[in-house]
């Protein structure tokens, strides 16, 4: 929960129980599919905000015995299972080397410090290249070696309907101030295109779309090209990831560019003409690529059944 002047992170528990931190400024937070709130002190009514009757509740249903230590929201209110190991503990140490090598952590353990602060100030970008990790080219890498039992859960999952990364500006006019960047199906092989928060009207590609393939919607563009990439990662992902690439950088130049003009009123094209236009760019992209795949598979193919003579 976040505006330009805070950011809040907040969890819910069983018996209807919650609790709320405040990310401190020079601080960030990354989270897989676990609990990630851990001691916190409910006095701190600044930085701290819990249901009524949290800690209470806890000892009376014998989830937290204050005899034996702190109150531990995670330790009293979620389960700590082997499967977190693999399925979680791995994405949260990719991100805490990525953004914070600095910081100590114990992943066998699970034990992460809740907020940490990074090395350096994170871009749009660098929070895209996160949710788009799949262990690279590391050997826990399932797509570059085509492993796909490979035990370590990745960031990127083919299964993605979306992803998106939200960025909230100072000083800008409240139509430009909110983007949201969404890419659409698995993230690593996807671009995300900017919406304003000003914007009234999505793009008609971006209104449609069923779990059936169709030649209309912007998801299943983007979809035929990361279902054709996954075919041979190893073959084409490098010519998906050079050209998304370049778009993706080109898509957040433009948009920052946009609100530039935008809040100085030098800008004579509507957020919803921008809108259709960076996602035409990103649309575009997508089918050239799939093109692109297709020519290379019929070529192979060719030469696989090549029968010769007339």
């Amino acid at each position: 929960i976040a505006d330009a002047n805070n950011a809040w992170y907040l969890e819910t528990a069983s018996g209807h129980q919650w609790a709320a931190i405040r990310i401190p400024d020079d601080q960030c937070f990354v989270s897989a599919n676990q609990t990630r709130l851990q001691k916190i002190d409910i006095t701190d009514h600044k930085n701290v905000l819990v249901s009524p009757g949290l800690i209470q509740f806890a000892i009376k249903n014998k989830l937290f015995n204050p005899k034996k230590g702190t109150f531990n929201f995670r330790k009293s209110y979620s389960k700590i299972s082997k499967g977190d190991i693999n399925y979680n503990y791995s994405r949260l140490a990719t991100l805490f080397k990525m953004y914070s090598p600095q910081t100590p952590f114990n992943q066998s353990a699970g034990v992460f410090p809740t907020t940490f602060r990074p090395q350096k100030p994170i871009s749009v970008r660098e929070v895209m290249n996160g949710l788009q990790n799949y262990y690279n080219l590391s050997k826990n890498d399932p797509y570059t070696y085509q492993n796909p039992s490979q035990p370590w859960r990745p960031i990127s999952v083919f299964r993605t309907i979306n992803s998106h990364v939200i960025a909230i500006h100072r000083n800008l006019p409240a139509a430009v101030a909110g983007v949201e960047y969404l890419a659409l199906g698995m993230s690593n092989l996807s671009l995300y295109v900017p919406f304003f928060s000003g914007l009234t009207v999505s793009p008609s590609a971006y209104q449609v779309g069923k779990n059936q393939a169709d030649n209309h919607s912007a998801y299943w563009t983007f979809r035929k090209m990361q279902t054709l990439t996954m075919q041979n990662f190893p073959l084409f992902a490098p010519i998906v990831h050079n050209e998304l690439k370049r778009m993706q950088m080109t898509l957040i130049r433009e948009a920052s560019q946009f609100q530039h003009h935008y809040s100085n009123k030098s800008q004579a094209t509507s957020i919803e003409s921008f809108t259709h236009t960076v996602s035409q760019q990103a649309l575009h992209t997508a089918e050239t690529l799939q093109n692109k795949i297709l020519t290379t598979m019929t070529k192979n193919t060719d030469a696989k059944y090549q029968y010769e003579g007339a």
